[in-house]
């Protein structure tokens, strides 16, 4: 079973990538991916996963690394908040 994380390609990080660098002109040419947390294939909890690799810039080649992170969705049943 494929996982939807495999799902994640070049397309898919350059503008993630591009933004984190700086730079309008970052090819991704490299990355590899941590889950860091939770499962995102299990509806339900918290995930947290780490992405790190490199591209090529204008100035050459740059190390990167995002933080890709979905919260656990609300229950009104189980989490409210406290109004003073």
């Amino acid at each position: 079973m494929t996982s939807r994380l495999d799902r994640v390609n070049a397309d898919t990080l350059t503008p993630f990538v591009r933004k984190a660098l700086g730079d309008a002109a970052a090819a991704v040419t490299s990355w590899d991916c941590q889950v860091v947390h939770g499962s995102w294939d299990k509806p339900g909890g918290n995930f947290v996963a780490r992405f790190d690799g490199t591209a090529t810039c204008e100035k050459g080649s740059r190390e990167w690394s995002l933080y890709l992170k979905i919260p656990r969705p609300m229950d009104p049943r189980r989490d409210t908040v406290q109004r003073e």
